[in-house]
């Protein structure tokens, strides 16, 4: 969605972008539809989600070139556990013994999944297109998949393969430069 998106912003769209773009969707479809070809609630809300990660993807793109990736990670990262502190105490009634059954996983979520990571992403996006970036992070659901079939004794369908093939073939192919670009290459520098 991020080609797409990004259009609207004045980005170009490489071919090689778009044939990335639709064969990872095309992956994604693969791995997510029920064997009866139905789409549930939970998929809608999957293709809501990954419209608004995509516009997090540009946003992110537009203030790291303006911004130091961790000073921004940072602030956002101050910004939202206030606003969620605030939140939880207005719908929720948290309690000290229950913050202290969940210490391990906040503190794992918290530090490595979200801290980590989101800085990490931030920094590498400050040096890669946002399309390509968000082509790779896209892999997710595949290593999410994966990581299901190693620790929970999951199993892929043919169909879920060809869907990981796709999303891996997509990405490939979204990183290859376009025809244009290999021929100023091969332009000597006068």
């Amino acid at each position: 969605m991020v080609p797409f998106f990004g259009l609207f912003l004045g980005h170009p769209l490489r071919l090689t972008h778009l044939v990335g773009a639709v064969t990872a969707i095309t992956g994604v479809y693969l791995m997510s539809i029920k064997s009866d070809f139905t789409i549930s609630p939970g998929d809608l809300m999957m293709l809501l989600c990954a419209i608004f990660f995509s516009l997090q993807i540009l946003a992110l793109d537009y203030l790291t070139q303006r911004f130091d990736p961790v000073l921004l990670s940072s602030g956002q990262f101050f910004v939202t556990g206030i606003l969620n502190l605030v939140l939880a105490f207005m719908y929720e009634t948290p309690t000290w013994t229950g913050i202290e059954g969940a210490m391990g996983a906040l503190l794992y979520t918290g530090i490595l999944s979200s801290g980590v990571a989101y800085t990490l992403q931030a920094v590498g996006q400050k040096y890669m297109p946002p399309t390509e970036a968000s082509m790779i992070l896209s892999l997710e659901m595949v290593f999410g998949g994966l990581s299901g079939v190693l620790f929970l004794g999951d199993t892929f369908t043919e169909r879920q393969m060809a869907g990981i093939a796709a999303m891996c073939i997509g990405v490939f192919v979204s990183q290859l430069p376009s025809r244009a670009i290999l021929r100023l290459r091969e332009k000597p520098i006068s």
